[in-house]
């Protein structure tokens, strides 16, 4: 569900619902720590085609958009840098992202 594939908002909700809390931190495979909304955020920048709904699900919510997490590399972000990634790579989602009640056209 980190990475934001497909169906990761429905269990998401499913999590949510049952009490998970969505600012929860956990560590990657390098011991960086950081939240759902970042690992979502890093795969809307990736172009992972399920990472938007549960981005928008978190923020949604509640998730602290401010969070800054760490990639593999040690580089820190916040997920609305990950969304002005995106939109720099032309991916879609970021603008979405970066500005939720944008209109999606």
């Amino acid at each position: 569900m980190r990475w934001g594939k497909t169906g990761a908002a429905a269990m998401a909700t499913t999590l949510i619902d049952g009490a998970a809390d969505v600012n929860a931190v956990g560590k990657d495979g390098g011991g960086n720590e950081t939240t759902p909304l970042w690992w979502a955020a890093v795969s809307v920048s990736g172009g992972e085609a399920g990472a938007l709904p549960l981005a928008a699900l978190l923020i949604a919510k509640g998730a602290d958009v401010n969070v800054v997490g760490k990639d593999r590399l040690g580089a820190q972000s916040t997920p609305l840098w990950c969304a002005a990634n995106a939109v720099c790579l032309g991916r879609p989602g970021g603008l979405q992202l970066a500005w939720p009640s944008f209109p999606s056209s």
